[in-house]
């Protein structure tokens, strides 16, 4: 069981950190893209509000 814990807690640890680059990769991104295309904006509140009324 502790075997497993401590497993469990390094896959969090390892799956936290990839969360976080893959958030400032999409901050980026977005960011670059909002000064290109103002458009975007629209589909990326259409897609969080798909997200949200899935969940």
């Amino acid at each position: 069981m502790i075997f497993f814990e401590h497993i469990f807690k390094r896959a969090f640890i390892i799956f936290h950190g990839f969360s976080f680059c893959v958030a400032i990769t999409i901050i980026m991104t977005v960011n670059f893209m909002l000064k290109n295309n103002p458009a975007i904006i629209c589909f990326l509140a259409y897609l969080i509000r798909r997200k949200r009324q899935q969940a």
